[in-house]
């Protein structure tokens, strides 16, 4: 069938589909362009079979540096409302490709949301139009990573816990113990939450977006964003350490008083161990109050989350645990209470959407992102592989000569990578 395409009249009807759609896609609707708009120029249409509405598309439009010229970039576009064969994507990208010319791009990138094991003849039409495919690397260096993970929430909020592993839920009902604090912070109150995020970054040596570009998401999604912030309450921390400490202190008392009385050996073996535990816990209280007593805030902010979210998909695009008590478990914390919060929220189930990962499932061969595969799936999550990003010189000469200097650009950029994280290895 052949389809039809008509420019925006509502941007709200193309947001309802989309948000809508099988796989509700975010970076598709109108406030993700909005997100955008220092840098991207959005065209957005309707596409349409037999004059009825059932897809939607959003081209990001970007000039380059210096000349005037410019890129075209489809996130996750085209988004239809029901499943559609293969040549409604490809009808798809040769109106991009009108697009894109007719405002001046000389490269598309087409990153379609299609899986990967429904992607192959999609793949062979795409191919032979003359896109070139980035590749299935295990690693991420599409504009949006190739794979992602997903799970299924459960319709009822006191369901979550059960669905997750014995493992995950006793570290959450430990870390549940302690006086956390969670707040939602809005566009005008990110400071904290900028500065966890940089932390973060700062730690693993990668680059991160600052305050402004969190305060453009919030204020262009609006009720479909949220960013949360958990903290420590110190003083009640310090006094329930102080608890422990005089807790432990009796008990060490004890349990040597019954070491020097025990006639038998299996009386003086069990005495010790509880002279050995005690020691351990009160060497480990006194390490934690003095860790405690070293920091100066009330409420220490110790993670943060952003989520958005779009029909019953919430998207988890950015999340971060500062330097300090890494250890007190707050993001799990943190996680947790804003699943139950979701599916309360929506009323039923929602696919809860970790972001993306490298496609490598053994953490030991991805030093890089192999930790974001192994807390993702601690979750339970699923990966989820797409057919990936395409790229298509829209203007043939200079397109080309685009491609492939952006080819090489990223290979210089990936060798120095490799070779900055073999150093850091040699120093360790």
């Amino acid at each position: 069938m052949k389809l039809q395409f008509g420019p925006v009249s509502s941007h709200a009807e193309l947001d309802a589909l989309v948000a809508s759609a099988p796989l509700p896609e975010p970076l598709q609707m109108a406030a993700w362009a909005q997100v955008k708009a220092g840098e991207w120029q959005a065209q957005r249409y309707g596409i349409y079979a037999d004059g009825e509405l059932v897809g939607a598309y959003q081209l990001l439009i970007r000039r380059l540096p210096v000349v005037p010229l410019r890129i075209a970039y489809s996130s996750r576009g085209p988004v239809f409302s029901k499943p559609v064969p293969p040549d409604y994507y490809v009808q798809v990208a040769r109106h991009m490709e009108r697009t894109a010319r007719a405002h001046r791009a000389i490269v598309l990138h087409y990153d379609p949301p299609v899986r990967r094991c429904h992607g192959r003849e999609l793949y062979r039409r795409l191919r032979a139009r003359g896109y070139a495919h980035l590749g299935f690397h295990f690693d991420m260096r599409e504009i949006q990573p190739r794979c992602a993970m997903m799970l299924e929430l459960p319709g009822h909020a006191e369901d979550i816990e059960a669905a997750l592993s014995k493992k995950l839920r006793q570290r959450i009902r430990r870390a549940a113990k302690r006086p956390f604090v969670i707040s939602q912070v809005d566009s005008a109150g990110l400071a904290e939450f900028s500065a966890l995020m940089q932390a973060m970054a700062k730690r693993q040596q990668i680059a991160m977006r600052g305050e402004s570009y969190y305060r453009r998401i919030l204020e262009a999604f609006g009720p479909n964003a949220e960013a949360c912030v958990i903290s420590l309450d110190r003083k009640a921390t310090l006094d329930e350490l102080e608890d422990t400490l005089r807790a432990q202190e009796r008990e060490l008392e004890s349990a040597t008083t019954s070491a020097e009385r025990a006639r038998s050996q299996a009386k003086q073996r069990a005495a010790r161990r509880r002279i050995e535990q005690a020691e351990r816990v009160i060497e480990k209280t006194k390490a934690a109050r003095d860790e405690l007593e070293g920091l100066t805030r009330d409420l220490l902010p110790l993670a943060c989350s952003l989520i958005i979210t779009c029909g019953k998909r919430a998207f988890y695009i950015y999340g971060a645990s500062g330097n300090e008590l890494r250890d007190y478990g707050a993001v799990y914390v943190l996680l947790a209470d804003r699943m139950r919060h979701l599916v309360d929220s929506h009323g039923g189930p929602v696919l809860f959407d970790f972001g993306g990962v490298s496609g490598q499932t053994d953490a030991s061969k991805d030093p890089d992102h192999g930790g974001l595969f192994e807390f993702k799936s601690k979750w339970g999550a699923e990966m989820v592989e797409f057919v990936g990003e395409f790229v298509k010189p829209t203007v043939p000469g200079i397109g080309h000569l685009f491609v492939h200097a952006t080819r090489a650009y990223k290979k210089g950029r990936d060798l120095r990578h490799r070779l900055a994280r073999h150093e850091r290895k040699g120093e360790r």
